[in-house]
């Protein structure tokens, strides 16, 4: 038995012997019969055993070429190439080539009589091993320059599909990785008979990140490109031929003109701080990069921190000079090492401090920043029915006019472009985001801005102007759109169900001149009452030299490509519904940098902004401040940065809550970011929300008020029409919508802040319709404000109310006032010398006397502006009281109420020959006495027209 086991010991070791000795024979026969996979499998195993065998590099290389070639066949069939990302396909020809370059190595050092053994496993001759190396390159090669979207950048306007603006992002990001492809084959490939093709290809994808109009081609913002790249540029263009680059590029900068710089003192010192580190001009600038990466680490070692020192040394105070000191301390910024940080502003200070350096403590001040307590903000990711592997940001919160919380934001994936999503609050979480309907959205980029008070206004930055279905109706609008502009679409309530939870919207539309201009404007904020809107600009007026964003013939400025914007404020004239002429903020607010981004708070005081300009730790940071007057729009506290916790070395953006103890932020999830590592396209930017710390909060806000109701003509039926609120402490339009042309109702949400009495506890508020050639009745509310939990209804107002602090940054809920009374509206034709009078409800005297209070001159206004526009018309005021204590008294009460308005009217203007008046006492009673309520109505001031 034992010998049995031997035996049969002996021939397994024997089968796998002879099966080890056939097993390349078995590979080439896989080759031979066209299974390739089969055969690199093979190759493989055998490769593990014997890495330098020449005859299995060369196959497996073999292999690998003939299986790419059968499956790029294959390719042309089934799929759809045009948006193909062939980088599988390069690595896997990149690892063939490179045990191919071993073959041919072995290969080199055999001996005639072991060459002569190759033949039959699969090489003829030296030549084989040669001409598969060239192959692979050629296979390689041609994935780069046949590629569809390899097309000169000049020709993709007039090329589809990449000329379509939902594939602008995907195509401009395979054109990138064709870049990187290209380097990695120059790299790989070299002294191959493709190498020079490559080349060649390299060069013409490169073109278009050397001259001004092919960068701007892909809209602002794109400057960094060349930065990026500059390395292979320089290796593919001459400096003769990059000639534009130093006077356009970093001519800004630098005061250069386009022609003539080099004999300029600036550009002589460039020179010779550039020689003494054997670098050209343009090469130091590359090596500072300071668009792009700025300091550059690998493996934790800085490999320009010694050029940036040197730099800051012999060109501090230069503005470049600060900025290059900003990139030197990011690095520790980001890894929250303050001390180190600190340290790097401490060692420059004396560089700047006491020359001619801007604003001289901005050192100090950036400093104290830096070595100020670190704020705990516990962000917390919005959850994946906000937030995707891909890219969410300008997150927009908004209480709408039902009383629903949510938030607006952006979202980007290929063949989308930026398309803005909303979702609501429920419960304790958000829902599932919703894109909204074409119409807000296209097949390019929509990002939105903000949204009015009542919900009912979403300001929108995006390409309209120049889309086929938008560009003549905006055109007719606003015919001076131009290098960037402001929409608005405006909310269908009528069109929208009880709980609003699906939105309808109107046609975009183009904010008119002058807010909008053939300058850049862009982040546009509303004022809590829908009477000014503060937004950023490159008009005329800025502060500083006029400098407007992306000129034809400059790209970066301090930094970035910003250059001077600022921030501007226009109120709209209340007799025209027009904008007026925009105001500058000034200088304490903006600088000769940019100054972007402006959120001005419901509480109308204060304003949260981007700045390049005052002092901060990265291109823009985040600032504060507190609006110092209500009657002006140009004195302002001193900005405060918001710290070192929420700002960055990086462009900064802060989207504030309502109640101002929230706020959300986008930044980039690391990891989402390492699970989509391998997919070139994803971005990975999410939305976060966290708690605002104490000293960066606005004022206090009170919950919005809600007010709805109906607005009928004298036959009961619906009519549509502007409806005003007004504050009537001063008269002042708080708030407008537009009744439902169904049956006339209407709903608007105002801040309760706005109210000039809110100190008292029950400020009043009016509303009226105003239509041209018709008179309105009027509404009044009068708000019971609880400044610790909100508002409180009076007996004659339904209301809605809750006490706790929502996650969109609402500290309340809205209260909901439903008016009992409609609002009528009769033609002034058809009060002429008829019966009809009509009752001033707005009227408000002191109790048991004629003495009229200031908060009825907005209704005598009202009736003022009717009789002025129609000089012919003469009116009679007429009193009433109800049956409440004697006749004779209520008589004369009646008649003195009367003659106190119709003096009032004669003191605004009106002709004393116009205007008479008569008191009925309790004569004519329109209601019973037996309840509050019907007395109520009985008390009134009436007013009759005729000729």
């Amino acid at each position: 038995m034992r010998f049995i086991l031997l035996l049969f010991s002996f021939l397994l070791l024997f089968q796998n012997f002879v099966f080890g000795q056939n097993t390349i024979k078995e590979g080439l026969q896989n080759l031979q019969s066209k299974n390739y996979p089969k055969a690199i499998s093979i190759f493989d195993e055998l490769l593990k055993k014997e890495p330098q065998n020449t005859a299995l590099l060369y196959n497996r290389a073999y292999a690998t070429l003939l299986l790419h070639q059968s499956n790029k066949v294959i390719e042309i069939k089934t799929e759809d190439l045009r948006f193909k990302n062939f980088q599988s396909q390069h690595d896997t020809l990149k690892h063939a080539y490179k045990l191919t370059s071993q073959a041919l190595e072995n290969y080199r050092n055999l001996s005639e009589s072991d060459k002569n053994k190759l033949i039959s496993e699969g090489i003829g001759n030296f030549k084989d091993v040669f001409n598969l190396k060239e192959g692979i390159a050629k296979a390689s090669s041609n994935l780069i320059v046949d590629a569809f979207y390899y097309v000169p950048f000049q020709r993709l306007p007039l090329t589809p599909p990449y000329n379509r603006p939902e594939n602008a992002d995907t195509t401009q990001a395979l054109r990138h990785i064709l870049v990187l492809q290209a380097t990695d084959f120059l790299e790989t490939y070299q002294k191959t008979r493709a190498y020079d093709g490559i080349k060649n290809a390299r060069r013409s994808l490169l073109k278009e990140f050397i001259t001004i109009p092919d960068l701007r081609a892909r809209g602002t913002g794109n400057g960094y490109l060349y930065e990026k790249y500059y390395a292979y540029i320089l290796e593919d263009y001459t400096e003769e031929e990059l000639r534009n680059i130093i006077p356009e590029f970093y001519g800004a900068d630098w005061n250069f003109p386009k022609y003539g710089y080099k004999n300029k003192e600036e550009y002589k010192k460039l020179e010779a701080f550039a020689k003494s580190k054997s670098l050209t001009v343009l090469e130091l600038f590359g090596k500072l990069n300071l668009h792009y990466k700025g300091v550059i680490y690998e493996n934790k070692m800085c490999l320009n921190c010694d050029l940036y020192s040197d730099f800051i040394n012999e060109f501090a105070p230069h503005q470049l000079a600060f900025v290059a000191v900003q990139k030197l301390a990011s690095q520790f910024i980001v890894d929250k090492k303050w001390s180190e940080a600190s340290a790097v502003y401490q060692k420059f200070k004396p560089l700047f401090v006491n020359k001619n350096f801007g604003k001289q403590d901005d050192f100090d001040k950036i400093i104290a920043l830096l070595n100020q307590k670190e704020d705990n903000l516990r962000l917390k990711n919005l959850g994946k029915n906000i937030n995707t592997g891909g890219y969410e940001t300008a997150p927009v919160p908004f209480v709408n006019s039902y009383g629903n919380e949510g938030l607006y934001f952006c979202r980007m994936d290929l063949g989308t472009g930026q398309d803005v999503y909303y979702s609501f609050y429920e419960n304790g979480k958000y829902s599932k985001a919703v894109r909204l309907p074409d119409g807000v959205n296209t097949n390019t980029h929509e990002v939105p801005q903000s949204v009015s008070f009542d919900g009912n206004t979403l300001v929108l930055f995006g390409n309209y102007g120049g889309l086929d279905a938008y560009k003549i109706e905006l055109r007719q609008q606003n015919n001076k759109l131009g290098n960037g502009d402001l929409f608005f679409a405006e909310r269908n309530t009528k069109g929208d169900n009880n709980n609003s939870n699906s939105p309808t919207w109107g046609r975009i539309k183009a904010f008119p001149f002058p807010v909008n201009t053939p300058n850049y404007e862009a982040g546009l904020s509303f004022s809590a009452d829908g009477n000014a809107v503060v937004f950023s600009s490159d008009r005329e007026g800025v502060i500083g030299n006029h400098l407007p964003k992306a000129p034809k013939d400059r790209l970066y400025f301090h930094g970035r490509e910003e250059f001077n914007i600022d921030i501007f404020v226009s109120e709209k004239n209340g007799e025209t519904g027009e904008w007026n002429e925009p105001i500058n903020l000034g200088e304490i607010i903006n600088t000769p940098f940019a100054e972007t981004q402006p959120f001005l708070h419901p509480d109308m005081k204060t304003l949260y902004f981007v700045s390049d300009g005052h002092y901060g730790i990265g291109s823009g940071d985040i600032f504060m401040s507190k609006r110092l007057n209500p009657n002006s729009w140009t004195e302002w506290s001193e900005p405060v940065n918001l710290g070192k916790s929420i700002n960055s070395p990086f462009l900064d953006g802060f989207y504030m809550g309502t109640s101002g103890e929230f706020a959300f932020i986008v930044l980039k999830n690391t990891e989402t970011a390492n699970q989509n590592q391998n997919n070139s396209y994803k971005t990975n930017y999410d939305i976060y929300r966290f708690e605002v710390p104490e000293r960066f909060r606005p004022e206090p806000v009170l919950p919005p008020t809600i007010i709805t109701g109906k607005l009928i003509d004298k036959n009961g039926k619906g009519i549509q029409t502007q409806i005003f609120i007004e504050d009537l402490g001063t008269g002042k339009i708080i708030s407008s919508t537009q009744s439902s042309a169904k049956d006339g109702s209407f709903k608007v949400q105002i801040s309760s802040n706005l109210f000039s009495n809110s100190n008292s506890s029950n400020p009043k508020i009016g509303m009226y319709a105003k239509e041209k050639g018709s008179f309105s009745t009027s509404q009044n509310i009068s708000i019971t404000t609880n400044k610790k939990g909100g508002n409180e209804t009076n007996q004659n107002s339904s209301s809605n109310s809750t006490s706790q602090t929502s996650k969109t940054g609402m500290k309340d809920k809205p209260i909901i006032y439903t008016t009992n009374q409609n609002l009528e509206i009769y033609k002034i034709s058809e009060l002429i010398n008829g019966e009809t009078t009509v009752r001033l409800n707005n009227l408000f005297f002191d109790f048991d006397s004629y003495a009229l209070q200031e908060t009825s001159l907005p209704e005598i206004e009202r009736l003022f502006e009717i009789l002025k526009d129609n000089p012919t018309l003469k009116v009679k005021i007429e009193g009433h009281t109800d049956n409440t204590g004697k006749a004779e008294y209520n008589l004369q009460l009646s008649k003195n109420r009367a003659k106190a308005v119709s003096e009032q009217l004669i003191s605004l203007g009106i002709d004393k020959s116009r205007v008479t008046f008569e008191g009925f006492g309790s004569q004519r009673q329109i209601a019973d006495n037996f309840n509050d309520e019907g007395r109520a109505k009985n008390r009134r001031v009436e007013f009759r027209l005729s000729e």
